[in-house]
């Protein structure tokens, strides 16, 4: 299974982002959406699950998502909030955590749960470019995670 993750993409989603996530499974999305449809253009690709970030609240599109999700992919569980503060403390059985707001990209396991971070779409980190992310399940774990850089 492929899990396509992206976030802070503020704004109408890249072709580069879109082209990226084609054959994805599911698309697990941490909040700054922003653009009108946006998220509309992440479901036409794959079924999508998306959060809202800081600068979603007064967007009157995405003022209803929900700050924080959570569920199972593939027998994983996930936990998605959009910052790191509110990433702290995740549901028991929790293997994968997904946040953004930072736009730094970040994969790291702590103590059995994997937390990522796909980076940005706009507004990006110096350090890295515009990306997301590609985590890959297979037998009920996490196999694999590819950081995809896109054209700016």
């Amino acid at each position: 299974m492929r899990i396509g993750i992206i976030s802070d993409i503020h704004g109408i989603l890249p072709k580069s982002a879109a082209e990226a996530l084609v054959g994805c499974d599911a698309i697990l999305c941490a909040g700054d959406i922003i653009g009108e449809s946006t998220l509309e253009s992440l479901e036409a690709i794959a079924p999508t699950v998306a959060i809202r970030g800081n600068v979603d609240d007064n967007h009157r599109t995405y003022q209803e998502l929900p700050t924080r999700a959570e569920g199972e992919l593939g027998g994983v569980r996930y936990f998605m909030a959009h910052k790191p503060k509110d990433a702290k403390t995740v549901p028991a059985g929790t293997r994968l955590v997904v946040f953004g707001h930072t736009h730094k990209r970040l994969d790291e396991e702590r103590d059995g749960v994997r937390y990522v971070n796909p980076g940005a779409i706009r507004r990006v980190h110096e350090e890295c470019g515009p990306g997301l992310a590609i985590l890959t399940i297979e037998n009920r774990g996490i196999e694999g995670l590819e950081f995809v850089n896109l054209r700016a």
